[in-house]
């Protein structure tokens, strides 16, 4: 399988994802959009993960690349190959299949687990165990899609034919939840809520082996979908 994976942030890389990857030996090509990175052609695309990133969904003047990221993820889905959005990601998923994306109330950042609400495959580990949240925005459901999981705040994972959107961050690893938290440039949200980084990523360290545990049934399950998706209408 060839996983096309766009960035959209460079300090929120594939982290956990291009581990699993790597162990199953799934070729990955890192399509680098925020750097200039034009979008592939949609043939070469077996399967597609879109990633998180700091801006909002809507913010299409100051990141004119998202206007074409979220063409090119309706497209993919029209043509049913197998599309994963993490937060960002998930954002521009609801965004182009006719939902909504928005800032929220207020930020969510929290290291805990989803109330899964539709059986999934996939998304039902994060409903046993944590994974990080971090986010100012929020989304609507598109027409036709499922809510698979929330929090008491906020949507968390849908599902719209070939696509699964995720709020949650289960990429992330200690090294990118450490420049998230307490690096230089780190993230104001935490504070803005009243949550201590420093805390918030010690809780995180201490259940290092469990998030890479999570991370390898979130992804590999992903990847074992993806990969049982034979017919597809642009070959």
């Amino acid at each position: 399988m060839r996983l096309t994976v766009l960035r959209n942030d460079p300090h929120v890389p594939a982290g956990q994802l291009a581990a699993v990857a790597a162990r199953r030996s799934i070729e990955v090509v890192l399509v680098e959009l925020d750097a200039g990175a034009g979008l592939p052609d949609l043939a070469g695309a077996d399967a597609i993960v879109a990633l998180g990133g700091e801006m909002g969904a809507y913010d299409v003047d100051a990141y004119p690349f998202l206007a074409a990221e979220k063409r090119f993820l309706a497209d993919a889905v029209a043509l049913g190959i197998p599309v994963l959005g993490l937060c960002l990601g998930c954002q521009l998923l609801a965004d182009a299949l006719g939902g909504s994306a928005y800032l929220a109330d207020s930020p969510e950042v929290a290291f805990g687990t989803l109330d899964v609400i539709a059986q999934d495959p996939v998304v039902d580990v994060l409903g046993t165990e944590p994974s990080l949240l971090i986010h100012r925005d929020t989304w609507d459901l598109p027409e036709g899609g499922t809510l698979v999981a929330r929090t008491d705040r906020y949507n968390q994972a849908f599902r719209f034919g070939s696509a699964l959107g995720v709020q949650p961050h289960p990429e992330v690893d200690t090294s990118i939840a450490r420049s998230w938290l307490i690096g230089p440039g780190a993230s104001t949200l935490p504070r803005a809520v009243g949550v201590d980084p420093g805390a918030l990523l010690e809780e995180f360290e201490r259940s290092a082996e469990g998030v890479a545990a999570t991370a390898d049934r979130f992804f590999g399950s992903w990847l074992t979908e993806a990969s049982t998706v034979i017919a597809r209408p642009h070959r």
